[in-house]
Formats: structure tokens, C-alpha cells, sequence
């Protein structure tokens, strides 16, 4: 890992060979570039809460996507620290005025399909419960890896009323079996 200078404690960036400025990033959100590989680590850390989707996480999320195509990176792992990989959507801050919605959801939909289409393979090493953005941005990385004693893998859109997207539906739909699907999205079932 090369560390940027300025940059506040936990957070590694890649080595600049341009000498053009690095992006400094938020302290709960680590980027780090492991030699083996030059494989990327993003590492979404130090919340109380676990509802990570917000309009500012989305931009810094962003951000370090662009990182990681501008560097070195040849694989891409996306994890977390605590009991959560992620509860998803900030239902609280959209539900405050129900006006935000639909770019709310244009703007998930949109790092579902980034992650998606990503130049190089992603892995998401889910470390807790992930429910339901946060499954989907599981499911949309390349490869999935969770110990079966670390949390749940849940679409809980059915339990809070919150309709699938066409989008999200065919995520769901084909990354997992039509059952799978079908027990996931109409029950909320946890896995």
C-alpha cells in the first residue's frame, strides 16, 4: 500500500506515476492497492449505522471507482468492517421527502450497473448481513464470498413495501436461479 501524505489515518490510495493529485477520500471509505495482483480494495468502514446508500456515499463511491480505473487495479474486492456489509438504501433520508425517489433510484441503478460492467473481475467479500441494496451490489459483483456464520443475504423490498425496480428485478433474476428469485423477491426470505 502507498499512503498519500495529508490524506487522514486508514486511508490508502494508489502510487501516482503522473505526479498528478490524488483523491483524498472520506476516513470511512478505504481504497488500497495490494501489490499481489495490483488488485483494488474497497473498504466501506466506521459507520454506526448501516444504511450506506446515501446521495454523499453514492458520489464518494463513485469517486473511487474512477480511482480504480484510472490505477493500476487488475481485480476489484468490495468489503466492509463490523456485523454489516450493507442494509442498502437509506429508506429514513428518501422516505423525509418522497420527491427524491426516482433520482434516488436512477442513481443506485447506475453503480448496480457500473459494478456490473466493470473492466476488471469483482469480488464481494461479504463480512456480515447484506439486505437489500447492499445483496445487489453483492450479487452485481463478478463473484460472491461470505462465511455462513457471518450474516444474512436478504431482498426485504416485500416486508417494507419497497416495489423491485425492472432494473433491480432482473439483477436478482440473473444472478440467481428463477427459485431462488421467485423465494427471494416475493418473501424476503433470508439466506
Amino acid at each position: 500500500m502507498h499512503s498519500v501524505s495529508g490524506v487522514p489515518a486508514g486511508i490508502a490510495m494508489p502510487p501516482s506515476s503522473t505526479g498528478s493529485t490524488v483523491m483524498r477520500l472520506p476516513s470511512w471509505l478505504e481504497l488500497s492497492y495490494r501489490s499481489i495482483s495490483s488488485t483494488a480494495v474497497l473498504i466501506s468502514a466506521g459507520f454506526s449505522i448501516s444504511r450506506l446508500f446515501s446521495p454523499g456515499w453514492l458520489d464518494e463511491v463513485g469517486a473511487a471507482l474512477d480511482s480504480v480505473l484510472a490505477g493500476p487495479a487488475t481485480a476489484l474486492v468490495v468489503t466492509a468492517t463490523g456485523k454489516f456489509f450493507s442494509n442498502g438504501l437509506d429508506v429514513d433520508w428518501v422516505m423525509a421527502d418522497a420527491s427524491r425517489w426516482p433520482a434516488y433510484v436512477d442513481r443506485v441503478q447506475a453503480l448496480f450497473s457500473r459494478t456490473l460492467t466493470l473492466p476488471v473481475p469483482t469480488v464481494a467479500a461479504v463480512n456480515g448481513h447484506a439486505f437489500g441494496a447492499g445483496a445487489m451490489i453483492a450479487i452485481a459483483c463478478d463473484f460472491r464470498v461470505m462465511r455462513e456464520d457471518r450474516g444474512f443475504v436478504c431482498f426485504p423490498e416485500v416486508d417494507i413495501r419497497i416495489p423491485f425496480t425492472p432494473g433491480m428485478s432482473a439483477l436478482v433474476q440473473s444472478k440467481t436461479t428463477p427459485q431462488t428469485a421467485s423465494l427471494a423477491m416475493t418473501t424476503g426470505r433470508r439466506f
